[in-house]
């Protein structure tokens, strides 16, 4: 039982003086010339308290309206919400295999049950909502269950997308999650099953564990310079301990090719490109095994902007203004000069400069930061 709007609680104060004018002995003292038969005292004690009763609730039914009560009485159908995973590393083929698993769910329910359904990968879409079986069944042999190319799975999205569309549903809630349960965005499934877990929860394996590497992101910073080395972070998921090579291909050159040793689950490994000349540039990288064998969901192609002249970075330990700045700026080099406080404290401070100088600044500040 819960109420829209509490404050009107407030009134049920109005039963106590209803409590007293129910007794004719109380009402006798306030009027002292009312007199009453003695074989007629038991018949109007029982008609005021009888009238008291139904005034009572009266009252209590008139406010309880006006606080908007809602009584909930349990309902013994099933509301039961499939999660299909559409990701990358699920093929056409797989796919299928959960159309034909998601349709086993719905032929063990009752006619009084609800199905609703959920496709994820790194979004999640409802595609139904509270269908009959009969009804989810037909949708669920049509319904078209495309892999989603954005390489990335967000199983807590799909829990978070579920657990709304639940949580104010009647009966016994459940969730069936189908699924290769590796999660490349989002919390981890254990910990998003701790917030979200407050339904039954069934898992469904799909997909295939054997030789996963899936690529979750990759990093490049945000302001790029002509002709610049850089570092990018190239965060990457394995089903188990692995030796891999990467190649990087820069507006379709290869610039360069490493091998990588990947631990089990999530990876983040540094690359170092050239960011090139000005304007807008396409990174790929393409990972194999050692044995030349394609990683299809590692594949990942991002998109950079270079701009403006390249920058350098000068650190003034002295007392006076630093005379390289000034002799740098005179050959046409953008340069930002700052005192030994300007030292960044961290890699990501010296993206978008080409060179740093430190003039007349101590070791200890350097070890320092």
């Amino acid at each position: 039982m819960w109420w829209q709007n509490p404050a009107w609680l407030l009134l049920l104060i109005l039963i106590i003086p209803l409590l007293f004018t129910g007794n004719f002995k109380w009402i006798a003292r306030f009027f002292k010339n009312f007199r009453i038969k003695k074989n007629e005292d038991v018949n109007l004690n029982r008609l005021l308290k009888n009238l008291t009763i139904l005034r009572i609730i009266t009252i209590v039914l008139v406010v309880l309206g006006l606080a908007g009560t809602s009584i909930f009485f349990p309902i013994k159908r099933k509301e039961t919400t499939i999660l299909v995973d559409t990701s990358r590393s699920i093929t056409v083929e797989q796919l299928e295999r959960s159309r034909a698993k998601s349709l086993e769910v719905i032929d063990k329910m009752k006619s009084g049950d609800r199905v609703s359904m959920i496709k994820f990968a790194g979004d999640a879409e409802i595609i139904y909502e509270s269908l009959s079986p009969a009804q989810a069944a037909s949708f669920m042999e049509s319904a078209g269950l495309n892999t989603d190319n954005n390489g990335t799975t967000d199983i807590e999205k799909a829990l978070r997308v579920a657990y709304g569309l639940m949580k104010d549903k009647n009966g016994d809630k459940s969730l069936v999650l189908i699924s290769d349960g590796k999660a490349t965005a989002g919390s981890p499934p254990r910990l998003a099953l701790a917030q979200y877990g407050d339904f039954k929860l069934y898992t469904v394996p799909a997909g295939s564990r054997e030789n996963t590497v899936v690529t979750r992101e990759l990093v490049i910073p945000e302001v790029l310079h002509p002709d610049e080395d850089i570092m990018t972070e190239w965060k990457i998921s394995s089903d188990k301990e692995k030796e891999i090579t990467v190649s990087i291909d820069i507006d379709g050159k290869t610039t360069g090719t490493k091998k990588i040793k990947l631990s089990e689950g999530d990876n983040e490994v540094p690359l170092k490109i050239n960011s090139g000349d000005s304007g807008v540039h396409r990174i790929t990288l393409k990972a194999k095994t050692l044995d030349g064998k394609n990683l299809d969901q590692a594949e990942i192609r991002r998109l950079f902007n270079v701009s403006g002249p390249a920058k350098i970075l000068v650190i003034n330990g002295n007392d006076y203004p630093s005379p390289v700045s000034p002799a740098l700026s005179i050959q046409g080099i953008s340069v930002d000069t700052k005192g030994i406080e300007g030292l960044p404290e961290a890699a990501s401070g010296y993206a978008g400069y080409q060179a740093v100088i430190l003039d007349n600044v101590h070791a200890l500040y350097i070890s320092e930061t």
